[in-house]
């Protein structure tokens, strides 16, 4: 059942009419413009929740049928408002029906006066005919009869020819016929003059096109214009989240750009604010900005003003920078993506990054940064590297340690070969200088160097070029020439960290050969320790002994250290015809030589060394000299061996002493070294007694040294020592008690625990000797 009521359904007509007549109209981009624009005044502050909770996007927007929806959707708004074609129409319409009632009302009138009135109204209308002479009456009768009715007034009856009353009210005069005939005029001001007034039909509303200067006031001071502008554009950033779900994003980014780079002063602090509170979601709109003030100081954009000024692009990129330094984590590389995809690196760009790689805990993404731009960015590749090498002498060890690191990686190509070899050479020979120069650190409030050269200054110059020495066998040569004009303490502080880059260069190096060659003054102690680190854990090549050899025969190298290292590749009889001068150098280098012989250390390995322990301490003992200070030294050499217990054991000591004692004649110290045995070796006093024995059957009281000596192990081992002691002849025994008259006693109260069978086993005068001994006592 339809229950739609004839003012519903006109109204559905008047917006539907409204609808089509503005649906063209939403087509053009200007009225459109201008519709949003005016819309835009009536925005609340902020965008209600409500609102924000329920929005989503229009996929259609932009098609037919979502034109036709809007289109129908403001014809309701309009019609509401009485605005439009539609809404003229039904006003036209209300104004007839309250006309109608009126009239009607009007129109109750006696059939008498209507009687009167036709009577009139057919006179004057004879009148007419009788004048103009047209056409006659029973010929107009019928269509003024039917014009009548259709138009509301009396009408003849086909009867009797009288008039009915009219069907309905009469109709307004614009509304009605209008002919060559007179009868139209005359029922006209007949319904004229019953009703006694007059419809006035209303004019269309006429719509105005809309004008911006309209709505825009002219005459307004800077601070509202500010407030006005920072307000707009908040608006604008509020919105974000809901305009990056859509297609629109591209576009939105770009009018903000360009309401930035247009307006700038506060609106650029506002995008700038905007972005830093969320940087990862709003780093293309950051770097969309970003190549936006690019364009314009490159005079892409404005072709009036060609001239290049960075100083807004600078503040941009600057700005940007500073906020990622200061709220990101320091592992995060949004700062590095924000460098390296930016058109242009200013200096006051570097100076952050520097600051970034100054600090410890972002010194790894800083230098990074600094590496990749050197790669990506070929035209300004030595300003870059310029920076990382500075890094390399920085005060920071950790931040010192990466630019080496990252600088040997760049080293591998060769474009940047020349400016990092030179810059390392510049600061080695700084090296040379009596005192350091005075640098300052990058924050400028620390000085660096002073009146004397120490071990954390001289690093910062020579740091880089070691760690290039790997990578370039050929800057050992400018090494070692700034090694033999330093100071002592740069010398020792070059030596102390040779130790990985020499390592790293090995002995197949011509390089090494061609140093070896032509050794600078002063720098024979640098080759001899990288010989050194080079034969450390693995034996020496032939090329390199045969080398080392020749330069020492020939008297360029007359250091005995220089052979130290190619020990191992000598001949047993070219070490013993060194081992004087060897065992003369400090104890720590004789240890070194030692172990190098004897093939000691956990690196080593197992491999048998030149010498045998038993063959080191005969060799030692072989040196027989009357001078005194090489006795102490070979003193020395024997005490260094018995300290390496877990080598010279007693096995080893034992054979050692029998080869000596089957020497002749008996070295000199011998006696000096078996009485040091039972101290490093107490198990080995059995042993002792026995060579005690045979000393005795060799007369060793012939040899004044190894007598005392011999004497000396009697009383240390006794009372052992006192059945050997009764072996002596009397003569020996008498001169033995006095040179140790400490023996005399314990050796009487041994001699009575004898049994006579064992007293009569002692010759007699020794039996005397001892008796008066205890005479004596």
């Amino acid at each position: 059942m339809d229950t739609e009521t004839p003012e519903i359904r006109r109204v559905i007509e008047a917006v539907e009419l409204t609808a089509e007549d503005i649906r063209p109209l939403l087509s053009n981009p200007d009225i459109v413009t201008d519709i949003v624009i005016c819309s835009l005044k009536r925005l609340p502050e902020k965008m209600p929740s409500s609102f924000r909770d329920v929005y989503t996007p229009i996929e259609s927007a932009g098609t037919e049928a979502q034109v036709r929806q809007l289109a129908k959707l403001l014809a309701n708004q309009m019609t509401a408002r009485g605005i439009g074609v539609g809404a003229e129409k039904l006003e036209l319409s209300h104004s007839l029906n309250e006309q109608q009632k009126t009239d009607t009302r009007n129109r109750k009138r006696t059939y008498e006066e209507y009687l009167t009135e036709k009577q009139t109204t057919e006179l004057a209308w004879q009148a007419k005919q009788s004048k103009d002479g047209t056409k006659s009456h029973t010929e107009s009768k019928q269509p003024i009869n039917i014009l009548s009715t259709l138009l509301g007034s009396g009408q003849y009856s086909p009867q009797g020819g009288e008039r009915l009353p009219p069907m309905g009210p009469p109709l307004p005069p614009s509304m009605q016929l209008h002919g060559e005939d007179s009868t139209m005029d005359t029922q006209q001001d007949f319904d004229s003059k019953s009703s006694k007034r007059k419809c006035v039909i209303p004019k269309p509303k006429q719509i105005k096109q809309f004008k911006l200067s309209d709505i825009t006031i002219t005459h307004m001071d800077d601070a509202t214009k500010e407030k006005l502008m920072i307000q707009s554009i908040k608006r604008i950033f509020e919105a974000d989240e809901n305009s990056l779900r859509g297609e629109s994003s591209r576009g939105r980014v770009k009018l903000i750009i360009n309401l930035i780079t247009n307006y700038g002063g506060v609106l650029r602090d506002a995008l700038r604010q905007f972005i830093v509170e969320d940087l990862r979601a709003r780093i293309e709109l950051a770097l969309a900005w970003l190549y936006q003030e690019y364009v314009i100081a490159q005079g892409y954009i404005r072709e009036d003003d060609p001239r290049t000024d960075y100083e807004q692009y600078d503040a941009c990129l600057c700005g940007l920078l500073q906020a990622l330094k200061d709220k990101l984590e320091p592992r995060d590389r949004l700062f590095s993506k924000l460098l390296l995809e930016a058109p242009r690196i200013t200096e006051n760009a570097l100076v952050i990054v520097r600051q970034y790689c100054q600090d410890e805990a972002r010194v790894s993404i800083g230098i990074g940064t600094l590496k990749e731009l050197i790669l990506s960015r070929p035209s300004s590749s030595g300003v870059y590297l310029q920076n990382l090498l500075e890094l390399t002498t920085h005060d920071k060890e950790e931040v010192r340690k990466q630019a080496v690191s990252v600088t040997k990686a760049l080293y591998t190509r060769e474009s940047l070969q020349p400016l990092i070899e030179k810059f390392a050479l510049e600061y080695l020979e700084l090296l040379k200088e009596d005192h350091p120069p005075i640098l300052m650190t990058e924050d400028m409030d620390t000085e660096i160097g002073g009146e004397i050269w120490i071990e954390e200054t001289i690093k910062l110059y020579f740091g880089l070029y070691m760690a290039l020495l790997p990578l370039n066998h050929e800057l050992i040569h400018q090494l070692a020439l700034v090694y033999g004009q330093a100071t002592n303490e740069i010398k020792k502080c070059i030596l102390r960290y040779l130790q990985q880059p020499v390592s790293s260069i090995g002995m197949h190096s011509k390089e090494l050969y061609v140093l070896l060659e032509n050794c600078p003054p002063g720098a024979e102690t640098l080759i001899t320790r990288m010989l050194h680190i080079l034969t450390e854990k693995t034996p020496p090549i032939p090329e390199l002994v045969i080398k080392v050899k020749d330069l020492y025969y020939s008297r360029k190298m007359s250091d005995v250290r220089f052979l130290i290292p190619v020990l191992n590749g000598l001949e047993k009889q070219e070490i013993i015809q060194a081992l004087p001068q060897l065992i003369q150098l400090s104890a720590n280098v004789v240890r070194e030589v030692f172990h190098r012989l004897l093939n000691m250390g956990q690196d080593r390995g197992k491999q048998q060394g030149k010498l045998r322990p038993s063959e080191l301490m005969v060799a030692l003992h072989s040196l027989e000299t009357k001078d005194e200070k090489q006795i102490k030294a070979i003193i020395q050499s024997i005490y260094l061996c018995f300290r390496e217990t877990d080598i010279f054991t007693h096995d080893v000591l034992a054979g050692v002493f029998q080869q000596l004692l089957d020497m002749t004649p008996i070295p000199t110290l011998f006696m000096r070294t078996v009485i040091q045995s039972t101290m490093f070796c107490p198990n080995i006093v059995p042993f002792v007694l026995g060579i005690l024995s045979k000393l005795i059957a060799k007369q060793v009281w012939k040899q004044s040294k190894l007598w005392q000596g011999f004497v000396k192990c009697c009383q240390i081992t006794k009372p052992q020592s006192f059945p050997t002691m009764l072996q002596l002849p009397p003569r020996q025994l008498e001169n033995a008690l006095e040179i140790c008259p400490e023996l005399r006693e314990p050796l009487a109260d041994h001699v009575k625990q004898y049994n006579p069978m064992q007293r009569a086993r002692i010759p007699r005068q020794v039996l005397q000797l001892i008796e008066k001994t205890e005479n004596q006592i």
